[in-house]
Protein backbone atom coordinates (compact mmCIF):
# COMPACT_ATOMS: atom_id res chain seq x y z
CA UNK A 1 0.00 0.00 0.00
CA UNK A 2 0.98 3.04 -0.66
CA UNK A 3 2.06 6.23 1.41
CA UNK A 4 -0.75 8.41 -0.37
CA UNK A 5 -2.79 5.41 -0.18
CA UNK A 6 -2.49 4.98 3.30
CA UNK A 7 -2.20 8.30 5.30
CA UNK A 8 -5.30 9.17 4.31
CA UNK A 9 -6.76 6.39 6.32
CA UNK A 10 -5.03 7.41 9.20
CA UNK A 11 -6.53 10.84 9.43
CA UNK A 12 -10.44 9.00 8.66
CA UNK A 13 -9.57 6.35 11.43
CA UNK A 14 -8.18 8.31 14.15
CA UNK A 15 -9.64 11.70 15.90
CA UNK A 16 -5.99 12.45 16.71
CA UNK A 17 -4.64 12.79 13.35
CA UNK A 18 -7.70 14.92 12.10
CA UNK A 19 -7.17 17.05 14.61
CA UNK A 20 -3.29 17.46 13.92
CA UNK A 21 -4.21 17.58 10.29
CA UNK A 22 -6.42 20.74 10.95
CA UNK A 23 -4.24 21.87 12.80
CA UNK A 24 -1.31 21.67 11.00
CA UNK A 25 -3.11 23.27 7.85
CA UNK A 26 -3.44 26.56 10.09
CA UNK A 27 0.36 26.76 10.42
CA UNK A 28 3.07 28.22 8.37
CA UNK A 29 4.16 26.81 5.38
CA UNK A 30 7.16 24.21 5.11
CA UNK A 31 9.40 26.62 3.07
CA UNK A 32 8.22 29.71 5.74
CA UNK A 33 9.38 27.58 8.15
CA UNK A 34 13.01 26.38 7.10
CA UNK A 35 15.10 24.62 8.85
CA UNK A 36 14.32 26.56 12.10
CA UNK A 37 13.96 24.39 15.11
CA UNK A 38 11.61 24.49 18.07
CA UNK A 39 12.77 25.00 21.46
CA UNK A 40 14.50 22.13 23.24
CA UNK A 41 11.91 19.27 24.16
CA UNK A 42 14.11 16.14 24.99
CA UNK A 43 13.23 13.30 26.49
CA UNK A 44 12.54 14.95 30.04
CA UNK A 45 11.44 18.28 28.80
CA UNK A 46 8.35 19.62 30.31
CA UNK A 47 6.29 21.20 27.41
CA UNK A 48 5.15 18.07 26.21
CA UNK A 49 1.89 17.80 24.71
CA UNK A 50 0.53 14.28 25.80
CA UNK A 51 -2.46 15.25 23.68
CA UNK A 52 -0.62 14.42 20.31
CA UNK A 53 -0.32 11.28 18.26
CA UNK A 54 3.18 9.99 18.11
CA UNK A 55 5.49 9.73 15.32
CA UNK A 56 8.01 6.82 15.83
CA UNK A 57 11.35 7.60 13.56
CA UNK A 58 14.20 5.03 12.77
CA UNK A 59 17.83 6.35 12.54
CA UNK A 60 20.14 4.08 10.79
CA UNK A 61 18.83 3.68 7.56
CA UNK A 62 15.95 6.11 7.49
CA UNK A 63 17.59 9.78 8.58
CA UNK A 64 21.41 8.36 8.20
CA UNK A 65 23.25 6.30 6.32
CA UNK A 66 26.95 6.66 7.85
CA UNK A 67 28.14 4.23 9.31
CA UNK A 68 30.84 3.66 12.54
CA UNK A 69 34.14 3.60 11.39
CA UNK A 70 33.70 4.38 7.68
CA UNK A 71 37.43 6.23 7.50
CA UNK A 72 38.89 2.80 8.36
CA UNK A 73 41.27 2.52 5.24
CA UNK A 74 39.00 0.16 2.32
CA UNK A 75 41.18 -2.96 3.42
CA UNK A 76 40.39 -2.75 6.96
CA UNK A 77 36.88 -2.29 6.48
CA UNK A 78 36.65 -5.10 4.75
CA UNK A 79 38.39 -7.16 7.45
CA UNK A 80 35.99 -5.47 10.26
CA UNK A 81 32.67 -5.72 8.37
CA UNK A 82 34.07 -9.61 8.23
CA UNK A 83 34.96 -10.23 11.68
CA UNK A 84 32.27 -7.77 13.84
CA UNK A 85 29.24 -8.02 11.33
CA UNK A 86 29.68 -11.59 9.65
CA UNK A 87 31.55 -14.07 12.05
CA UNK A 88 30.47 -12.35 15.46
CA UNK A 89 27.11 -10.50 14.71
CA UNK A 90 25.87 -11.95 18.21
CA UNK A 91 28.69 -9.34 19.43
CA UNK A 92 26.56 -6.33 17.82
CA UNK A 93 23.06 -7.13 19.04
CA UNK A 94 24.61 -7.95 22.95
CA UNK A 95 25.82 -4.11 22.53
CA UNK A 96 23.32 -2.93 21.09
CA UNK A 97 20.99 -4.35 24.40
CA UNK A 98 23.63 -2.51 26.47
CA UNK A 99 25.84 -5.29 27.23
CA UNK A 100 29.10 -4.18 25.71
CA UNK A 101 30.41 -0.61 26.07
CA UNK A 102 32.29 0.75 22.87
CA UNK A 103 35.39 0.30 24.31
CA UNK A 104 35.31 -3.13 25.18
CA UNK A 105 33.89 -3.48 21.54
CA UNK A 106 36.91 -1.33 20.24
CA UNK A 107 39.48 -3.31 21.91
CA UNK A 108 38.23 -6.39 20.04
CA UNK A 109 38.30 -4.80 16.67
CA UNK A 110 41.85 -3.15 17.36
CA UNK A 111 43.00 -6.63 17.94
CA UNK A 112 41.40 -8.30 14.82
CA UNK A 113 42.73 -5.66 12.41
CA UNK A 114 46.10 -5.87 14.06
CA UNK A 115 45.99 -2.10 14.92
CA UNK A 116 46.65 0.41 17.90
CA UNK A 117 43.51 0.54 20.34
CA UNK A 118 44.29 4.35 20.30
CA UNK A 119 44.09 5.01 16.33
CA UNK A 120 41.10 2.43 16.13
CA UNK A 121 39.04 4.79 18.76
CA UNK A 122 40.10 7.68 17.16
CA UNK A 123 38.23 6.87 14.04
CA UNK A 124 35.11 5.72 15.89
CA UNK A 125 34.62 8.60 17.58
CA UNK A 126 35.27 11.13 15.19
CA UNK A 127 32.81 8.74 12.87
CA UNK A 128 30.27 9.04 15.44
CA UNK A 129 30.56 12.63 15.52
CA UNK A 130 30.26 13.31 11.82
CA UNK A 131 27.42 11.61 11.12
CA UNK A 132 25.17 13.46 8.69
CA UNK A 133 21.62 14.24 8.73
CA UNK A 134 19.84 16.30 6.10
CA UNK A 135 18.52 19.92 7.29
CA UNK A 136 15.43 19.55 5.21
CA UNK A 137 14.45 16.21 6.98
CA UNK A 138 15.38 18.20 10.31
CA UNK A 139 13.17 20.90 9.27
CA UNK A 140 10.14 18.52 7.87
CA UNK A 141 10.30 16.90 11.20
CA UNK A 142 10.58 20.29 13.22
CA UNK A 143 7.02 21.31 11.50
CA UNK A 144 5.19 17.92 11.88
CA UNK A 145 6.10 18.31 16.10
CA UNK A 146 4.04 20.84 15.99
CA UNK A 147 1.01 18.45 15.37
CA UNK A 148 2.86 15.28 16.85
CA UNK A 149 5.34 14.16 19.47
CA UNK A 150 8.33 13.06 17.57
CA UNK A 151 10.31 9.97 19.07
CA UNK A 152 14.24 9.13 17.65
CA UNK A 153 13.70 5.19 18.46
CA UNK A 154 17.05 3.51 17.55
CA UNK A 155 18.80 0.32 17.73
CA UNK A 156 21.99 1.74 18.98
CA UNK A 157 25.30 2.06 21.55
CA UNK A 158 26.44 3.52 23.84
CA UNK A 159 28.11 5.77 21.22
CA UNK A 160 25.58 6.91 20.00
CA UNK A 161 24.20 8.60 22.93
CA UNK A 162 27.70 9.57 24.13
CA UNK A 163 29.38 11.04 21.00
CA UNK A 164 26.30 11.17 18.02
CA UNK A 165 23.90 12.71 20.46
CA UNK A 166 25.79 16.03 20.77
CA UNK A 167 27.95 16.63 18.37
CA UNK A 168 25.02 16.60 16.16
CA UNK A 169 22.51 18.05 18.84
CA UNK A 170 19.69 15.81 17.98
CA UNK A 171 18.05 16.34 21.30
CA UNK A 172 16.73 19.31 20.03
CA UNK A 173 14.94 18.03 17.09
CA UNK A 174 12.85 15.41 18.65
CA UNK A 175 10.41 15.20 21.97
CA UNK A 176 12.34 12.04 22.83
CA UNK A 177 15.29 10.09 22.11
CA UNK A 178 15.17 5.79 22.54
CA UNK A 179 18.24 4.20 22.04
CA UNK A 180 18.56 0.27 22.87
CA UNK A 181 21.55 0.78 24.44
CA UNK A 182 20.03 2.67 27.17
CA UNK A 183 16.82 0.68 26.84
CA UNK A 184 18.19 -3.40 27.27
CA UNK A 185 16.04 -4.15 24.39
CA UNK A 186 15.03 -3.28 20.54
CA UNK A 187 12.46 -1.91 19.19
CA UNK A 188 10.99 -5.52 18.24
CA UNK A 189 11.92 -7.32 21.29
CA UNK A 190 8.87 -8.84 23.69
CA UNK A 191 6.21 -7.80 20.64
CA UNK A 192 7.20 -4.24 20.07
CA UNK A 193 6.71 -3.83 23.87
CA UNK A 194 9.24 -0.44 24.20
CA UNK A 195 6.59 1.07 21.36
CA UNK A 196 3.69 0.58 24.33
CA UNK A 197 6.20 1.75 26.53
CA UNK A 198 6.16 5.08 24.90
CA UNK A 199 3.04 5.52 24.14
CA UNK A 200 1.48 5.08 27.63
CA UNK A 201 4.47 7.21 28.59
CA UNK A 202 2.43 10.06 26.47
CA UNK A 203 -0.60 9.34 27.05
CA UNK A 204 -1.51 8.24 23.46
CA UNK A 205 -3.17 5.25 21.94
CA UNK A 206 -0.79 3.24 19.72
CA UNK A 207 -3.56 3.45 17.48
CA UNK A 208 -3.04 6.80 16.56
CA UNK A 209 0.66 6.57 16.06
CA UNK A 210 2.94 5.80 13.32
CA UNK A 211 6.57 4.35 12.78
CA UNK A 212 8.44 5.24 10.32
CA UNK A 213 11.47 2.68 9.84
CA UNK A 214 13.49 1.07 6.89
CA UNK A 215 13.42 -2.59 8.70
CA UNK A 216 10.50 -5.20 8.04
CA UNK A 217 10.35 -6.43 10.55
CA UNK A 218 10.13 -3.60 12.89
CA UNK A 219 6.78 -2.10 10.65
CA UNK A 220 5.38 -5.63 10.75
CA UNK A 221 5.76 -5.52 14.46
CA UNK A 222 4.85 -2.14 14.89
CA UNK A 223 1.36 -2.96 12.85
CA UNK A 224 0.28 -5.89 15.05
CA UNK A 225 0.45 -3.47 18.05
CA UNK A 226 -2.27 -1.29 15.96
CA UNK A 227 -0.44 1.21 15.17
CA UNK A 228 0.48 2.27 11.24
CA UNK A 229 4.07 1.59 9.77
CA UNK A 230 5.57 3.41 7.16
CA UNK A 231 8.55 1.62 5.48
CA UNK A 232 11.19 3.84 3.98
CA UNK A 233 12.78 2.09 0.82
CA UNK A 234 15.05 2.77 -2.45
CA UNK A 235 11.46 4.12 -3.76
CA UNK A 236 9.64 5.45 -0.69
CA UNK A 237 11.77 8.00 0.85
CA UNK A 238 11.58 9.16 4.37
CA UNK A 239 11.27 12.61 3.03
CA UNK A 240 8.67 11.36 1.04
CA UNK A 241 6.66 9.64 3.68
CA UNK A 242 7.53 13.00 5.71
CA UNK A 243 5.44 15.26 2.68
CA UNK A 244 2.73 12.93 2.34
CA UNK A 245 1.96 13.28 6.18
CA UNK A 246 2.53 16.98 6.22
CA UNK A 247 -0.23 16.73 3.59
CA UNK A 248 -2.75 14.24 4.82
Amino acid sequence: MGTSTLLPSICSATSAWKTASSQLAREPSAAAVGSAMLPIRSGDGVDRDYRKPIIFIDFDGTICHDRYWRSLPPVKQNKLQTYLFQKNRHIVFEWMRGLHTAEEVNGMVAAALDMPFDKVWEIFVADCQSMQVSLVTLARLSRLRLVANVILVTGNMDSFSRFTVPALRLDQHFDAISNSYNEGRLKTDDGGALFMQYADQFSASILDCVVIDDSEEVCSTFAQLGGTPLRVTAERTTDAILDDLLLS
